[in-house]
């Protein structure tokens, strides 16, 4: 059975670690706390992405893993994208947040497309059966290295 929740925060986090815990697979709501990036994120997450078909080389790549990284250091990322993250993610490139924003949803895009399957067998959830949005594949992928095992 797959549960999707809509919503964010700390009460939608706690509702989705406890339907985690009892098998079911749940789409959103991640869980996140604050400062736990591990060790080997950036392997983590180059893997993460090669197995759903986001081309390295890509920009949006390299935007991408340096977002996932910022919400795994804090969580109050995922929920202020366009104000914080992108801007954050930007600075550090030397790019506008609008250009973080689209080279992200077309990487996004790209990987959806060629690999639409892989997110099934990565994520679980087959993205809720459509498109992830930047901030939910941002968040599924901050999920998985937290929670999966990856």
């Amino acid at each position: 059975m797959k549960v999707v929740i809509v919503g964010d925060g700390e009460e939608a986090g706690q509702v989705a670690e406890r339907l985690r815990r009892e098998g079911l697979e749940v789409c959103g709501g991640a869980p996140l706390r604050a400062g736990a990036v591990p060790a080997d994120a950036d392997a983590r997450i180059s893997r993460l992405f090669l197995e759903v078909g986001i081309p390295l080389k890509n920009k949006g790549s390299f935007y991408l893993r340096e977002a996932v990284k910022r919400v795994l250091e804090d969580a109050s990322y995922i929920h202020n994208i366009t104000k914080r993250l992108y801007p954050a993610v930007g600075e550090k490139f030397g790019a506008k947040a609008v250009d973080v924003e689209r080279a992200v949803r077309h990487a996004v895009s790209v990987a959806w497309t060629r690999k639409e399957a892989a997110f099934a067998s990565v994520f679980g959830s087959g993205a809720c059966g459509r498109r992830p949005t930047n901030g939910e594949f941002i968040a599924m992928v901050a999920d998985k290295l937290l929670y999966g095992g990856q």
